[in-house]
């Protein structure tokens, strides 16, 4: 790619010195009638030459403009035109200097059409030809870049393989271990020797029993040597018991059943919405000494259910203070997909990054929209500022690009990236046109400069990021934000779960607490917490309308919110 890029970079610097050649030298193009001119200067100097390529971009920018229709007093025609005019005279003057130059013997004299004692001498290029030679270069470009994007996912896909390997060979060396436990188990217990002979008589006279007892052992050991093989060959978490004895140097914040989407068991519900609500009180003491907090919401493995639980905190949080939702997961952007959000970028701002409009004509039609229903297009349209067809072409661009993420780290106005979700106090920072292409732009350094900003509007802020380590951007955010929430699940491989974690403390992240989901009912009486439901759930809210789309987590801890504003006492829950 580099190659390609580099021979289109010459191609284009060929063609713009080819094209000069042609305009006139009013245009300041040549020198006097007894020097060289400023193509043949371009040969031996490169900044004429990036002059020259310059002057020819501005001129088929110009002649673009007029045939877009643009009149003469139109600013970016009128910008261009002191442009060109500058470039024109920055050409002229260094004619002259290079050939006061040439003519004092500072700079050595070449022709600019050597032949080197040939009859002909050495022809260019016309325009057509590098034309031609330009556009086979660019196929070869694109085609590269398409190799590179297959080489990069089949790179990942051989990562993760190398992945299951290990854990494969894991697995196979506890199983060979255990079957060397086994065999010599069974020398041991399989040597029986004989002292005289009256001893082997009556072992002989009672053989049938003992071949029965030696079966009924023998049955015994066998099935529970099976069940222990099982059991060593299951390396899963089964029990929230059993992710705390694994993951003992990270504290449990709390276990989170399979809720039904459609909410069937209220009693459940309740539950649930207590076990969020208990979450997000100890990530408010965790660290209360900060005020605002920032957390990440990470898991070994997609599919756990971390962004349920992300959107759920976000909901517990927002009743007690303003909370902010970021999907900063540029392959999964499930936070996004939930939350429907799709943020467009203002008019105003699109006419101005145009160059259509002044900061003084936007806040004249700003001013006269906030009095009256009509809109800001037909205001500037009516004021003479804007064409009809300028607003339609800024119109189409608006409904083509959402604005999210990389916008707001590339230096866009927070207002004007995040959204509502329809919850008191809840918005949310989309992905909007972020892809995976745009990980390169997720660096400690931008991140946490996003953060600083987002600590001066909102109380806490909730990160919901991709899977670690495979996913780059979480492992980004996990180095700046003030704790990282693990979610693992029932069913959940405990290796990939303890090296999430090993990974999380070499990159000096803080593990705020695992957060168990998808317990069965018995997990959830084990746990040792019981919960009274004092109140039905609300069915009815406007916030429950919007949260719907939350999924039944989110959903649930909504409900028992609205059920205690509409008790009126805040008992909905006791434990």
């Amino acid at each position: 790619l580099e190659k390609y890029d580099s021979t289109l970079k010459d191609l284009e610097l060929q063609a713009a010195m080819a094209s000069s050649a042609t305009t006139s030298p009013s245009k300041g193009t040549s020198a006097d009638a007894q020097g060289m001119d400023a193509d043949d200067i371009a040969m031996q100097d490169k900044q004429m030459a990036d002059m020259l390529l310059q002057q020819r971009q501005l001129q088929q920018a110009l002649a673009a403009m007029q045939m877009q229709g643009y009149l003469q007093d139109h600013p970016k025609v009128k910008q261009a035109e002191a442009e060109l005019i500058a470039i024109d005279q920055a050409i002229k003057q260094r004619v002259v200097e290079y050939n006061k130059k040439v003519s004092t013997g500072q700079v050595a004299f070449q022709s600019a059409t050597p032949n080197n004692g040939e009859a002909n001498p050495i022809p260019r290029l016309t325009p057509a030809q590098i034309q031609a030679q330009r556009d086979e270069v660019r196929k070869v470009y694109d085609q590269a870049q398409k190799d590179l994007l297959v080489l990069g996912n089949e790179r990942l896909k051989m990562q993760s393989l190398k992945d299951e390997e290990a854990d494969a060979k894991a697995k196979l060396d506890d199983v060979q271990n255990h079957l060397d436990q086994l065999n010599v188990e069974n020398q041991i217990t399989g040597r029986i020797d004989v002292d005289d002979a009256s001893a082997a008589q009556v072992f002989k006279k009672s053989r049938p029993f003992k071949f029965a007892g030696m079966g009924i052992f023998g049955g015994l050991a066998l099935g529970f040597g099976f069940v222990l093989f099982i059991g060593l060959m299951d390396r899963s978490f089964r029990s929230p018991a059993d992710a705390k004895m694994h993951m003992q140097n990270s504290p449990m914040l709390g276990v989170l059943p399979n809720l039904p989407d459609d909410l069937s068991d209220p009693e459940q519900a309740a539950v649930t919405a207590h076990y969020v609500h208990q979450i997000r009180t100890l990530l408010q003491i965790w660290d209360a000494g900060r005020g605002k907090q920032v957390f990440s919401v990470t898991s070994p493995v997609s599919g756990t259910g971390k962004t349920s639980l992300t959107l759920a905190l976000g909901v517990s949080f927002a009743a007690a203070s303003r909370t902010l939702l970021i999907d900063c997961d540029l392959v999964g952007g499930g936070l996004t997909q939930r939350a429907n959000s799709i943020v467009k970028r203002k008019i105003g701002r699109i006419l101005q990054k145009e160059g259509l409009l002044t900061d003084r004509q936007l806040e004249d039609a700003l001013h006269l929209a906030n009095g009256s229903r009509r809109r800001l297009g037909e205001i500037l349209v009516e004021l003479g500022y804007l064409k009809e067809s300028e607003l339609t072409q800024a119109l189409v661009t608006q409904q083509k690009a959402s604005i999210g993420l990389i916008d707001a780290i590339n230096g866009e106005s927070l207002d004007d990236c995040i959204a509502e979700t329809g919850i008191a106090n809840l918005h949310i920072l989309p992905l909007g046109s972020a892809t995976a292409q745009h990980i390169s732009r997720l660096t400690p350094q931008t991140v946490r400069k996003l953060l600083d900003q987002c600590r001066e509007r909102f109380d806490t802020v909730l990160i919901d990021s991709g899977p670690i380590p495979g996913s780059l951007e979480a492992s980004a955010v996990a180095s700046e934000v003030d704790g990282v929430i693990l979610c693992v699940s029932r069913g959940e491989q405990r290796p990939l779960a303890e090296r999430c974690v090993q990974h999380l403390h070499s990159l000096g992240a803080r593990v705020a607490g695992i957060v168990f989901n998808r317990a069965r009912t018995e997990d959830m009486v084990l746990d040792g917490t019981t919960i009274r439901s004092s109140q039905p759930m609300s069915s009815d809210a406007g916030s429950m309308r919007q949260s719907a789309k939350f999924g039944p987590m989110a959903r649930a801890v909504a409900a028992a919110a609205q059920g205690e504003e509409g008790n009126g006492n805040g008992n909905g829950a006791k434990g």
